[in-house]
């Protein structure tokens, strides 16, 4: 079961974190979370003001093929299973890259010739890219938008 955080203490015998009304001491506490968003209370306030951190709407787009890595056709390239881009083209007066990372995650089921594909981009990708990047080779696709903190 997952509660959510809602105070961290500091106490002379280590740690109370609140969690919705049950209490529990710990001799040391790592926040994963992103803080602005946390809602945590810490007691004594933190020492340090933790800076802001911009965030950007990704699109994220999962989606299965038989081909056995992106198009190297499309791509210019050595086929590949995780595929990154940099914003350095645009630093120079290029164009946005078409999706930040092509990455595939992993057979759909033990033995297939089938991959689960994760593609993160900053605009919707369309079902015509797919097929040109996946050589006609996409089943299902699934896509949905997420905010994300990125240093652009």
């Amino acid at each position: 079961m997952r509660l959510q955080v809602k105070k961290i203490s500091k106490v002379k015998t280590g740690w109370e974190v609140t969690s919705e009304g049950k209490t529990t001491l710990y001799d040391a506490v790592v926040v994963a979370a992103p803080l602005p968003f946390s809602g945590i209370k810490f007691q004594p306030a933190l020492a340090t003001k933790i800076p802001e951190v911009p965030y950007v709407h990704l699109h994220v787009t999962l989606l299965t093929t038989t081909a056995a890595t992106a198009s190297a056709a499309y791509f210019g390239t050595i086929p590949s299973h995780t595929i990154l881009t940099t914003y350095d083209g645009v630093r120079h007066g290029g164009t946005e890259p078409e999706f930040n990372s092509i990455n595939y995650i992993r057979p759909l089921r033990e033995g297939s010739d089938e991959w689960i594909v994760k593609i993160f981009s900053k605009q919707r990708i369309t079902d015509a890219w797919l097929e040109k990047v996946f050589d006609g080779k996409v089943g299902w696709v699934h896509r949905k938008g997420a905010s994300t903190r990125t240093h652009v």
